[in-house]
């Protein structure tokens, strides 16, 4: 049960990582590792299952379990080594919770590996209880991280909100002044063809009265 427990965590930390931070597109090289560990993971599992289950080699099961368990240690921390660099507060959050949970798996690893039982209660004895509590925390920082991005994307909101409608107000005054400049190019036509038409009109009357007094 501790094995699935600790597989399910890991693949859901790959996958949870890769769709909330979006890293496929602002840490695509990580995304890629993250794709490759699923699948490793995924490949150690149907390994695992069929050692434990079919071939009955408990010894050699617990030898990949360690191996495993050294690999992803190794590759958690080399993610956070790749994604702390980024200047990002969202994913330096998220690479304190992922830092705990490393530093906790550590431990977890080094207290089963040597057989250590700290003299704290009978549940602290348990190494498997260390992961237990450095997945706890790294839930706490995935907590703060969702809170962080909503918070975020809220903002992002409310600037698309702003943007749109003054581009919408941009828009109403550009269609007025449209309507302003076609009413008045309207009005100076009609003047003018009042102007033509009175001009004329005033000319054949000048005539007509020429005519009559001649």
């Amino acid at each position: 049960i501790c094995l699935f427990v600790f597989l399910a965590f890991f693949l859901f930390y790959f996958l949870f990582a890769s769709y909330f931070l979006d890293i496929k597109k602002t840490l695509p090289q990580l995304h890629k590792f993250f794709i490759g560990a699923a699948w490793v993971l995924i490949i150690y599992l149907t390994i695992s299952s069929i050692v434990y289950f079919y071939i009955k080699n408990f010894q050699l099961h617990n030898t990949l379990y360690s191996a495993i368990r050294i690999v992803l240690i190794v590759f958690a921390i080399g993610s956070v080594i790749y994604a702390v660099r980024k200047p990002d507060k969202l994913i330096r959050l998220f690479c304190i919770g992922t830092i705990l949970m490393v530093l906790s798996a550590t431990i977890s690893f080094i207290f089963d590996a040597f057989k250590i039982y700290p003299p704290y209660g009978e549940i602290l004895q348990a190494p498997f209880s260390y992961f237990l509590i450095g997945n706890l925390l790294d839930i706490v920082f995935f907590t703060f991280c969702l809170g962080y991005k909503n918070q975020l994307d809220q903002k992002e909101r409310y600037k698309l909100q702003e943007q749109l409608l003054l581009q919408r107000n941009h828009e109403q005054q550009n269609r007025m002044a449209l309507i302003l400049h076609t009413q008045e190019v309207e009005r100076k036509r009609v003047s003018n063809d009042l102007h033509d038409d009175l001009g004329s009109g005033l000319s054949t009357i000048r005539f007509l009265s020429e005519v009559a007094k001649s």
